[in-house]
């Protein structure tokens, strides 16, 4: 996920962000000890208030009453980034990234970090990547140059795990990927937070500012073109039923970094019409088709797609995919689904499409079953032991919320 136009101030403080557990908790807790020492710092967090009772809301009938609640402000928008183990609150104002808090599994405040306006942020799967660029003023008649550092936090507690300088001009953004040059590679930061990179010479003429990741292969398009994509070590231009000659484009739908593939739209024919493969991104293989008769791409990015906490399943839009098979849900002459979560037996979860305020249209498809719409909150995430995010407030986008409560809802 990726979180544009912020900066930060390098402060690890205490949160007041509170939250509280199921059967009790105090009104106001302590922070961790990890975050102690710059409590007095922490100016941050537009939710300040706490509840020792969870919330009631109505949730799914999947999932149990809330272990824990977290009360918000709902006059500032909040992305709602969930990991196995870890809750990312990342309060937006104006566009801008102004604060992130990070809870655990349980509820508890483990870091937060207040930002400023000018880097760009990444929630990845254990990691926070920050790209802070800055004016290097010089000391004789040269013109000044412009560096940014890349610095790589931990998500479990904040801690610095690396910093990269590099020329602001070798730094891009793509496909929610930080990519960036050195003298002889092309280098990006793969999701599990590792640099990967492949030789310059490899790109023939494509851009550096074109390549992406999925899981640790870097591809980008072939010539800075859509007529194919391509990685160190495969050419994706060959699609099984279609004739080469009759593919006419091929655009990357969406990522998934913890199966590895590459959801692709292949545009054919005289009056082009779309067919949808999943591809092995280590290989370039075709790993199957996807039927999708009333599928519709919802702008033209790459989406990134949302994990069981397992990893073995993924959703994005109304896409649902496995290792071996995928399917959209909805579309055509049903309605739009938009699915935000999936748990560790593959059951996808969301809503209709175009809802946003106080959703409350439930939307569950089960791995192998047909869609069952119900009433009460949907997750936006799930974490280990099924543990499912809801958040009650007005919906913005995607997991973008101005929220009420967010509540850690068990699995029935």
């Amino acid at each position: 996920m990726k979180l544009k136009r912020a900066a930060i101030t390098l402060t690890l403080t205490a949160l007041a962000l509170s939250t509280a557990a199921c059967g009790g908790g105090s009104d106001n807790p302590q922070p961790s000890e990890s975050a102690a020492n710059s409590a007095a710092s922490n100016s941050a967090s537009p939710s300040a208030s706490s509840s020792s009772t969870p919330s009631s809301f109505e949730v799914g009938d999947n999932f149990g009453p809330a272990k824990w609640t977290l009360t918000r402000d709902p006059s500032h928008d909040e992305d709602v980034i969930v990991r196995p183990e870890q809750v990312v609150l990342a309060t937006r104002s104006s566009e801008m990234i102004t604060a992130l808090a990070v809870y655990s599994s349980s509820g508890e405040p483990l870091w937060d970090l207040q930002l400023e306006q000018g880097v760009d942020v990444q929630v990845l799967e254990k990691t926070v990547v920050m790209v802070d660029s800055k004016n290097v003023k010089s000391s004789t008649l040269d013109k000044d140059t412009r560096m940014s550092k890349i610095t790589l936090l931990s998500l479990k507690d904040g801690s610095t795990q690396k910093e990269i300088e590099v020329p602001s001009d070798k730094v891009f953004t793509n496909d929610e990927t930080i990519v960036f040059e050195s003298d002889n590679t092309v280098n990006a930061i793969a999701w599990d937070g590792s640099v990967v990179n492949v030789d310059k010479a490899k790109l023939d003429r494509a851009s550096p500012g074109k390549v992406s990741v999925v899981g640790t292969t870097l591809f980008w398009p072939k010539d800075n073109s859509a007529d194919a994509l391509v990685s160190a070590n495969w050419t994706l231009q060959d699609f099984p039923n279609l004739p080469e000659k009759e593919v006419s484009a091929i655009d990357p739908l969406a990522i998934d970094n913890k199966l590895g593939l590459l959801i692709v739209q292949a545009m054919h024919g005289a009056a082009p019409k779309p067919s949808y493969f999943a591809v092995k991104a280590e290989t370039g293989e075709i790993a199957y088709e996807l039927s999708c008769p009333g599928y519709s791409h919802s702008d033209a990015s790459t989406n990134i797609a949302r994990n069981s906490p397992n990893g073995k399943y993924g959703v994005m839009e109304s896409i649902w995919i496995s290792a071996d098979k995928g399917r959209c849900i909805g579309g055509g002459e049903q309605k739009e689904v938009e699915l935000l979560a999936v748990d560790d037996s593959g059951t996808a979860y969301g809503t209709w499409a175009e809802e946003k305020m106080d959703d409350d249209q439930f939307v569950t498809v089960p791995a192998n079953g047909e869609a069952k719409v119900s009433t009460g909150y949907y997750p936006v995430g799930i974490m280990t032991g099924g543990l499912g995010v809801h958040v009650l407030g007005f919906r913005q986008e995607g997991t973008i919320f101005r929220a009420k409560s967010i509540t850690g809802n068990p699995p029935k």
